[in-house]
């Protein structure tokens, strides 16, 4: 516990960090999910680096002024509709294509009005906006925890994190402008070599990456640059628009650059595990790594090929992909953290057993009944001090001491015995052939039918 003060200290920073964004985040999306009508949307996009217009009517016209202000920075026009309200209408002065100036007013709608048809857009938000964050960040932190200082946690840890922000991006950074921009950036661009890197040293490190470690930065440090010339301009766009514009061609240029680049990073993914599969001899770490490279086909398959079709026809990654295909693709994602919960947990894939099987136990042992017995004094004090009726306070009296009863620590062992039996048999087995040998041993006073009585015990029961 000493000795990993350290990365108990960098896990505690990356929960706090981890848990205002999401925090911030779940509030926000009830928020709009609930009073969506009276939460004002992003009437269009702009292209980055530019101050043109990218979608909607107005698509290809270029910003000069907004609401009578010049239009310098990005944050100008996330500020104004945080400012306003569904209904209101920006003021733009524009400049087309044709180098015509024009004057227009653009209404701002609300967030009740969603690109997706209702089914969908529950779909879309549950998976990505709920699932996938919770399951993520719950994995990572829990294994990281459990395993401070092994390499595969970490690197698992990372890899969640970059994924759960990654498949879940919605709208809300005018709240929080510079925590969504880090939040964003980390997850954008280090999730496929978090995905690299995971391949390589999970469940044991590749052999190949041993001999020549050098190898993997042939596509690390390309990738790091490309993505930190990237966000670098994005991070200048938001700021000072005509700075930014200068480094437009560049910016365009590693859009497509650090897409292959991340493309190489889950090829790498796929390919290291195939070849692990393939070599494996032991039929346990085979299923489990054919398990894990199955569910995470699966899972990025459909994004992949999108991806694959926007860089084809030269243009962003969902442009002109009907809702039909975009929402299965999109809540397709959330299997990747399934099968990695289910390798992990069910298939035991870094042999968490113990410490899960102490913790579960000693919940039930020692939390679950501190709990239980919290709540039933608070419902006795809600008893007592309401205004219920004679008739029915001696059925809730009743009803208090029958539970009372039920949570003795001898059900509570009881109840701890089940899940051993259910969840956690290899060691309910081991534990139930010590105590009967320890019984047993003292009755022989010779060390061969000893050893032979042990040796065909432990045999029959393991």
């Amino acid at each position: 516990m000493r000795g990993a003060r350290l990365q108990y200290t960098i896990l505690a920073l990356l929960v706090v960090f981890a848990g205002a964004y999401e925090t911030g985040f779940v509030k926000d999306l009830a928020r709009r999910w609930l009073h969506g009508a009276d939460e004002p949307s992003v009437p269009f996009s702009l292209q980055t680096a530019t101050r043109t217009i990218g979608s909607g009517p107005l698509q290809g016209d270029q910003i000069l002024s907004l609401n009578g202000r010049p239009f310098s920075a990005d944050r100008q026009l996330d500020d104004a509709i945080d400012q306003a309200h569904p209904g209101d209408r920006l003021h733009l002065v524009l400049s087309q294509p044709s180098g015509k100036a024009i004057e227009t007013d653009v209404t701002i709608e609300s967030e009740a009005v969603s690109d997706y048809p209702s089914a969908a857009n529950i779909a879309v938000v549950s998976c990505l906006f709920i699932l996938v964050p919770f399951v993520c960040l719950g994995l990572g932190f829990g294994v990281a925890f459990i395993r401070p200082r092994d390499i595969n946690a970490w690197f698992l840890l990372l890899l969640l994190m970059a994924f759960s922000g990654l498949a879940g991006s919605p709208d809300w950074h005018r709240s929080f402008p510079d925590l969504s921009f880090v939040w964003r950036v980390f997850c954008a661009a280090t999730w496929a070599l978090w995905m690299m890197l995971f391949a390589i040293h999970f469940p044991r490190r590749l052999e190949l990456d041993r001999r020549m470690p050098w190898l993997k930065y042939l596509i690390i440090v390309p990738a790091v640059a490309a993505e930190a010339l990237f966000w670098g301009i994005a991070w200048l766009w938001t700021r000072d628009i005509n700075a930014a514009s200068q480094w437009r061609w560049l910016f365009t240029r590693l859009y497509f650059a650090r897409i292959v680049l991340q493309m190489l990073g889950v090829g790498v993914f796929f390919a290291v595990f195939g070849y692990k599969w393939g070599t494996e001899k032991a039929p346990d770490e085979r299923r489990r790594l054919l398990i894990l490279r199955g569910g995470a086909s699966l899972s990025l398959l459909p994004t992949f090929l999108i991806v694959a079709y926007s860089l084809i026809r030269d243009r962003d990654v969902f442009a002109g992909v009907p809702w039909e295909i975009e929402v299965p693709a999109l809540c397709m994602l959330a299997l990747f953290p399934l099968t990695l919960a289910y390798v992990i947990v069910v298939e035991r894939a870094m042999d968490l057993r113990f410490v899960v099987r102490q913790s579960v136990k000693y919940t039930l042992a020692r939390g679950g009944l501190r709990v239980i017995r919290a709540l039933l004094i608070a419902s006795a004090v809600l008893i007592f001090s309401s205004h219920i009726g004679n008739r029915w306070r001696p059925v809730m009296v009743i009803g208090a001491g029958l539970a009372l009863w039920v949570i003795r620590k001898k059900n509570m062992q009881r109840a701890s015995v089940w899940v051993d039996k259910k969840f956690f048999r290899e060691a309910y087995n081991s534990e139930l052939l010590l105590s009967e040998l320890a019984l047993e041993v003292g009755r022989y006073v010779e060390i061969d039918p000893l050893l032979e009585t042990v040796a065909r015990r432990i045999s029959q029961t393991m």
